[in-house]
């Protein structure tokens, strides 16, 4: 089998890091939601490479670099929560968004924007500004960093990452089946981020077949697990506000329509958890 350079490593990192600095100016000077998106998923992508490829790293410097950026990306999560919690009240959760006291949203509305000022005041700091151009040297520094001579054979890699992460998600799953928590399957839906942001990453590394059903069953299963844990956040915002205001029938109505998607939702996930499961 080929052996290769860790060159192709370093160009996907180098292009999330561009990514990084295009999204981060895009959102300062125009605050675009789709800007701090695309911020965000670079990120995470960019730690998911990491993470996998560290041991071909300088350890302290990756240790390093990975904190710095995951500071950045938990920074943004409670903006983001608001984000995609005003978007449904205006739209699937309108109806009883309607019946709530108006001071309900509104507070919401000054929070968002409260949030919004403070996250763009840290993003616009010196640290965020730094923690960029420190990820550039991260992995243009050639003297501490991968070198282009450090052999690494790319596909067995890959593959051996991905089945490990397999693994842990059976493992995940199992524990699931003993104790039906909501945090477990948090657990699997990271997993499956890595898994999927591997084969993207990496496509034209991979056997195109077994790539294309890994990827579009990762993407199912994890759209799923993101739409519950949403709903998870929103209903703790509710029940936050209510416990302030005030035990009203109209919220009670609210988190017992929230509640019955989760439940629809979660039957669906464990049938592709099953489906994962007996694939293996």
């Amino acid at each position: 089998m080929k052996i290769d350079n860790c060159q192709p490593i370093v160009t996907v990192l180098r292009n999330f890091a561009h990514n990084i600095y295009l999204h981060h100016n895009d959102f300062i000077e125009k605050e675009d939601d789709e800007a701090l998106h695309q911020l965000r998923v670079n990120i995470r992508k960019s730690r998911a490479i990491l993470n996998t490829f560290h041991t071909l790293f300088n350890e302290q410097n990756y240790q390093t670099i990975d904190k710095e950026l995951a500071k950045i990306a938990k920074k943004s999560n409670k903006s983001r929560n608001l984000d995609v919690f005003l978007e449904a009240c205006e739209d699937e959760f309108a109806p009883y968004v309607k019946k709530l006291p108006k001071k309900f949203y509104k507070t919401l509305m000054d929070k968002r924007k409260k949030k919004r000022k403070k996250l763009i005041k840290f993003l616009n700091s010196r640290d965020v500004k730094q923690t960029i151009l420190n990820y550039f040297a991260f992995l243009y520094d050639k003297t501490n960093q991968l070198m282009d001579k450090k052999e690494v054979d790319l596909l067995v890699h890959l593959e051996k990452s991905i089945d490990d992460t397999v693994q842990e998600i059976h493992l995940f799953y199992r524990a699931y089946q003993e104790h039906r928590e909501e945090k477990i399957l948090h657990k699997i839906r990271l997993h499956l981020k890595k898994i999927r942001y591997l084969l993207e990453a990496f496509q034209s590394n991979m056997p195109q077949e077994k790539e294309e059903v890994m990827l579009e069953t990762s993407k199912r299963l994890q759209k799923e697990l993101g739409n519950l844990h949403d709903l998870s956040i929103q209903e703790l915002i509710i029940e936050d506000y209510r416990q302030n205001y005030g035990n009203k029938k109209a919220f009670e109505v609210f988190v017992e329509a929230i509640q019955k998607q989760k439940g629809l939702l979660t039957m669906s996930i464990e049938s592709l958890l099953e489906e994962m499961n007996n694939a293996k």
